[in-house]
């Protein structure tokens, strides 16, 4: 194994990159500081991340079908699945509710639209943070 990855290192977080051979390598590893992890140490968890990654990040197993990953993993991603499924619905039938021009007179009205707008917009960001 030798050290470095000829300067293109595909390892994150500043962990150290190994391969099998110096000139036409064919296999590289990533070995990861403290607190990181992941095939690339990609994930970390000293800091606070707004997604599931500190939680699910050391149960994800890569190469391996979703059908053989652990049972937090599939419960995980079907209640992701269920929560976006239900949120975009909810916000586009708040959106179609609240574009009625008799409803957007009032200032509430307005307030209702722009909240069913950020309501969808967020559902999607939390689906494609996933």
């Amino acid at each position: 194994m030798k050290f470095d990855c000829l300067g293109q290192s595909v390892c994150e977080n500043e962990c150290q990159c190994f391969q099998d051979t110096s000139d036409c390598p064919q296999r590289s590893m990533c070995i990861c500081l403290t607190c990181v992890f992941g095939t690339r140490c990609q994930f970390s968890s000293s800091r606070f991340d707004l997604s599931l990654d500190a939680i699910l990040g050391y149960h994800i197993q890569p190469h391996i079908s979703l059908l053989h990953q652990p049972n937090i993993v599939k419960t995980s991603l079907a209640l992701t699945i269920i929560f976006m499924v239900v949120g975009f619905i909810n916000g586009v039938l708040a959106l179609i509710t609240f574009n009625n021009k008799t409803i957007c007179e009032v200032g509430c009205g307005l307030y209702l639209l722009g909240s069913s707008i950020t309501t969808l917009f967020t559902t999607i960001i939390f689906g494609l943070k996933f």
